[in-house]
């Protein structure tokens, strides 16, 4: 006690280290909203409420790397502040704060936190993530496949102003309906197939 007394006060580093902990959130609380977010997500029943959780997830997420690093200045002005402190207890526990700083470095290289804070999206970066890469290649995969087949019921109706008309994600499944649209004063065609 004698050596929290000896370096507090005004303008100290323990002063410091007060105000930050007092504006600091509950992480416990922020990472279990965050998982709660998530999870009525995927198991939303429609598009408008799935999105509605995940933006705000987002901004839990965004929230809690904020909290992270006000964490982490805490703790290193308590590293500073060891030194200076006699009782062994105060030391070991001051050495036992984890260093967050790789973990916080790990998630920022993997989103532009900035982009996520403004849209309410997690954009991951190319490289980030190998599944998410390898479902991104597939993706662009079919788009090229679907703008294929389009080109082609363009060539074979003679008429350049077809075009995908899709009603969005279907039910649970987030399935996307690619329906090509045909001009009313285009001649009617056999084509008559539903990709998904």
């Amino acid at each position: 006690m004698e050596d929290l007394l000896r370096v507090a006060g005004p303008g100290s580093i323990l002063a410091e280290a007060e105000a930050l902990m007092k504006r600091l959130p509950d992480l416990e609380r922020k990472i279990t909203r965050i998982h709660a977010f998530a999870s009525a997500s995927a198991d939303a029943q429609g598009v408008a409420e799935a999105w509605a959780s995940q933006k705000r997830a987002v901004r839990e997420l965004v929230s809690v790397l904020q909290a992270w690093r006000q964490f982490d200045a805490i703790r290193q002005l308590l590293h500073d502040l060891q030194q200076d402190l006699t009782s062994p207890l105060l030391q070991q526990l001051i050495s036992d704060l984890p260093d967050v700083r790789p973990h916080i470095a790990e998630l920022e290289d993997m989103f532009d936190v900035e982009v996520a804070k403004s849209s309410d999206t997690v954009q991951l970066f190319k490289g980030s993530d190998e599944v998410f890469d390898a479902a991104t290649a597939r993706k662009a995969a079919a788009e090229a496949d679907l703008e294929g087949l389009l080109q082609s019921e363009r060539a074979a109706l003679k008429c350049p102003r077809l075009k995908f008309s899709g009603t969005g994600p279907l039910e649970r499944h987030q399935r996307y309906v690619y329906l090509i649209e045909v001009p009313g004063a285009t001649r009617a065609c056999s084509f008559a197939c539903c990709y998904t």
